[in-house]
């Protein structure tokens, strides 16, 4: 993923972001244009790759978890010392909290203000109930996108308590929360990262870019198989332990610094 956002910002399709960073005063003035076409004259791309380890297992979210709107809202008060999180979830007989009549919309963790119980169903949130009208100016409320949720709360905790406690039967509450985990992700497996890692090689070597990669103390041998693949040349690439690490560095400057004399 390193090695994608580096090349990424070595394309030109780049130089918009790096436009708006120049004008929010984060980068250089000296930097605008950049970065330059491939191959342009008198140019010349870098691209270094260090890691100290190998691709892993990624989960990822599917999509309609990790963008658009939530089912959540969120209800809190202005300094924020008081959080309400309601979910839109009509209430079922058996996801009932005790309360009749019942068929509420909302579903409330921790409970509504104005239940006794923890477990609590309305018809509106907090802000728009009738019965809390006089407070409704005390309260800033939101219905959350996904990804606000997330930075709200973990997928287990959204899971458990906006999900699971629900039920009646506290027994489900746990497979519910991980049965949500599950549904919401898939995986991504070394050999498929280790595929996109090559295709990313190759396409820098395409665009002319020379690439040097760094194995820091890594033990696995095809993790070092793979940088040694990605690298311009076997020359381009280090297999370094402890202080070895500058001294690979003050060879890529050497090698860079050769290299824009002889352009």
């Amino acid at each position: 993923m390193g090695t994608k956002w580096g090349l990424a910002l070595l394309d030109p399709s780049a130089q918009r972001a790096v436009s708006g960073l120049i004008s929010e005063g984060h980068v250089n003035p000296a930097f605008k244009s950049r970065p330059h076409p491939h191959k342009s004259q008198n140019n010349m791309k870098v691209l270094v790759i260090m890691t100290d380890g190998k691709n892993d297992v990624e989960y990822r979210l599917h999509p309609k978890f990790a963008s658009g709107p939530s089912p959540v809202t969120k209800s809190a008060t202005p300094d924020g010392s008081t959080v309400i999180y309601s979910v839109a979830a009509p209430e079922t007989h058996g996801a009932h909290d005790q309360e009749v009549p019942h068929g509420e919309s909302y579903f409330f963790h921790p409970k509504h203000p104005l239940e006794k119980e923890d477990r609590a169903w309305r018809n509106h949130t907090p802000k728009n109930d009738p019965e809390l009208a006089r407070y409704a100016d005390q309260i800033i409320e939101k219905q959350l996108t996904w990804p606000e949720v997330w930075a709200e709360m973990s997928p287990v905790y959204h899971g458990y308590n906006l999900l699971g406690r629900q039920k009646n039967d506290n027994n489900q509450w746990v497979d519910i929360m991980w049965r949500q985990w599950y549904d919401m992700h898939y995986r991504v497996d070394p050999d498929v990262k280790n595929a996109r890692l090559r295709s990313i090689c190759s396409a820098a070597k395409q665009a002319g870019i020379v690439t040097y990669t760094i194995g820091m103390e890594v033990e696995e041998a095809g993790s070092l198989a793979l940088l040694k693949e990605c690298a311009a040349s076997e020359a381009h690439y280090f297999d370094v332990a402890g202080m070895d690490i500058a001294t690979a560095f003050d060879m890529i400057a050497a090698s860079i610094s050769m290299l824009r004399l002889t352009k």
